[in-house]
């Protein structure tokens, strides 16, 4: 039976979970190598770097993908990714086209309307890339004065500790970053390079640059996040 909307493709996928997915065990998925191979994929670009995208470590079988795939149709998906590389209304909180942030530099992106009818004149076109490298460079002047003891604190001493406050997808994949680099040895190194030797909670030992990050309004979870800072 065809699917004509996309609340009959969300009630045939959490049938489907309910009723074929649910009982199953990712080890025994794991086991069935025809699913394995079809559920990754080995990409290369012209620079030969290497993209594998693996689906075969969630539990799904090769029905599922068929029936999120529905899903995706169903609510237009393709429409929304058509519009990434152009439209500003592909991102409406930051009034700009969501893929410019992936632009090289050189890039040239012009905003314009997906829509024919509504399309901008050329004269009328500016490019988005220039706004977003802009910004990538104040962002860049910042850390690189951070990281080398350029900017300081309201007394003078080297700054430790850096407080971030956002929401959403950013601030989850910049925690993500900030604990994988302090897992790696030359990451965990490079957060005390160049900072001075100061008792910091009773150590003399070179002190470690710390991240805060704050994407919640809840009071007790800022004070946390705020505890034991010095100027």
């Amino acid at each position: 039976m065809p699917i004509t909307s996309a609340s009959q493709a969300w009630a045939i996928l959490v049938r489907h979970a309910r009723d074929d997915i649910e009982s199953l065990r990712l080890l025994e998925l794991c086991l069935d190598t025809h699913r394995v191979s079809s559920l990754v994929s080995v990409l290369q670009n012209e620079n030969k770097g290497t993209l594998v995208v693996d689906f075969s470590r969630q539990k799904l079988a090769l029905e599922t993908l068929d029936h999120l795939l529905h899903f995706a149709y169903a609510r237009k998906c393709m429409e929304f990714i058509n519009r990434m590389p152009y439209s500003i209304s592909a991102n409406r909180n930051e009034g700009r086209s969501v893929l410019a942030l992936r632009a090289p530099r050189g890039a040239n992106i012009l905003h314009s309307s997906p829509s024919p009818s509504n399309s901008l004149p050329d004269e009328q076109r500016f490019n988005v890339c220039l706004s977003v490298h802009k910004e990538w460079d104040r962002m860049k002047r910042f850390s690189e004065s951070y990281r080398q003891g350029v900017l300081r604190s309201c007394t003078g001493a080297m700054i430790r500790d850096v407080v971030v406050v956002g929401s959403g997808v950013a601030m989850h994949a910049l925690r993500f970053v900030y604990d994988a680099l302090l897992q790696d040895p030359k990451g965990n190194q490079a957060a005390s390079l160049s900072m001075q030797r100061r008792t910091f909670g009773g150590s003399s030992d070179p002190p470690h640059r710390r991240l805060r990050l704050i994407s919640s309004i809840d009071t007790s979870t800022a004070l946390k996040a705020l505890q034991d800072l010095e100027a």
